[in-house]
């Protein structure tokens, strides 16, 4: 089964406050809570969202606010067809983890699609028994190595386990820093 994800609908009204075209820099701010901004993104006319838009987080990071999720889409062609007919249809958000083991069948996608790869917004996620700092370096690599890419653009702790979420977010900031990811986050 693949999903399609919406960020903003799992985004609280009041930390929504900004949406920006893909085609325009130009962002209107709506917040009535400014200490709560922790993503920046809703259009007041919603009828100008479309497949290109892209949500601005506060630190400036834009991410498509539709993307392709592919848990439960298993390996091999289900999943590289799924995400080559997304990226053919205007997709550019692609989310993926070590959990659901097809990384290697998005990354394939990702190539076949021929869009260059700055364009698509890769995610993809650490999984529970990877937690620790040699643990997570190694997960990402591997994640790294099936995605087959030089780098992804978010990567997550899909569990954070409290007593490893430090030395993991170590490791995820250490591989933020040699640009094999350009922006971590943790739930």
């Amino acid at each position: 089964m693949i999903y399609c994800s919406f960020i903003l609908l799992t985004l609280p009204s009041f930390v929504a406050v900004e949406i920006c075209d893909s085609s325009s820099d130009k962002c209107e701010d709506t917040s009535k809570v400014k200490h709560a901004n922790f993503y920046t993104s809703t259009q007041p006319n919603i009828q100008s969202v479309n497949i290109s838009s892209r949500v601005t987080l506060n630190d400036g990071i834009k991410i498509p606010i539709y993307g392709l999720g592919v848990y439960l889409a298993g390996t091999g062609e289900e999943t590289r067809s799924a995400v080559l007919w997304a990226l053919e249809n205007g997709y550019r958000q692609i989310d993926t983890a070590a959990r659901y083991m097809n990384e290697e069948s998005v990354g394939e996608a990702i190539r076949d699609s021929k869009i260059p790869r700055e364009d698509i917004f890769v995610v993809t996620k650490l999984y529970d028994t990877d937690h620790g700092y040699d643990e997570a370096l190694a997960a990402f690599n591997k994640s790294l190595g099936k995605l087959g890419m030089e780098y992804v653009d978010l990567y997550l702790m899909h569990s954070p386990l409290p007593d490893k979420i430090v030395p993991s977010w170590n490791a995820m900031v250490k591989l933020q820093q040699q640009g094999l990811i350009r922006f971590v986050r943790s739930p």
